[in-house]
């Protein structure tokens, strides 16, 4: 199922321009949805389903930096620079429906160890059992740079409905490296 030649330009003269979201908006409808994904605490989402039905797995997408894309009641972004938000249209555009995942309503971001505790698990794990209820589609879960701290956390923590069936880890943090006034550790020293 490769792109056509006239696909590929298309792309690549959207990543030439990274900085405009909309040039790999193609979803057919997006909707904002926020769950309950602990005590007092709503998770925000951006759902984006392709033109007709969506096929293979739905993805879940989690941001880099400090995961914060202020998702607004409309569906625009505040933050609309995240890699995986910039994409997310090449995806469905393909076929599956994508979910972007915003920092939940507890933590102005990400910042710090809060990634790899089983609270924030919770929070992706909310979005993923939602998003194989509303598709019944099978479920992967995409963390890209600290995202990937996200995914790890998620898949080794989660269970049943709220478990992915599969993980993609894109840019993964192997080194260490200073973001805002926290430190990420690489995965494989995570403790998760």
């Amino acid at each position: 199922n490769r792109p056509s030649k006239s696909e590929t330009r298309s792309y690549r003269a959207c990543a030439l321009r990274t900085t405009s979201a909309a040039c790999f908006a193609s979803a057919e409808s997006s909707e904002v949805v926020d769950l309950a994904s602990r005590p007092q605490v709503i998770q925000r989402t951006l759902v984006e389903r392709p033109a007709g039905q969506p096929t293979g797995a739905t993805l879940v997408l989690l941001m880099g930096a400090n995961g914060q894309l202020g998702i607004f009641p409309n569906g625009s972004l505040r933050r609309d620079s995240h890699f995986l938000a910039r994409v997310r249209g090449l995806f469905t555009a393909r076929g599956p429906a994508v979910v972007l995942v915003d920092a939940p309503s507890d933590r102005g971001d990400l910042d710090g160890d809060f990634r790899e505790t089983k609270n924030h698990a919770a929070d992706p794990g909310a979005v993923i059992a939602y998003a194989r209820k509303a598709f019944g589609q099978p479920v992967w879960l995409v963390g890209h740079s600290r995202g990937t701290h996200s995914a790890v956390t998620a898949a080794m923590r989660l269970a049943g409905d709220a478990a992915p069936e599969v993980i993609v880890l894109a840019a993964a943090m192997l080194d260490s490296s200073r973001f805002a006034s926290s430190t990420a550790k690489p995965l494989q020293e995570s403790g998760v």
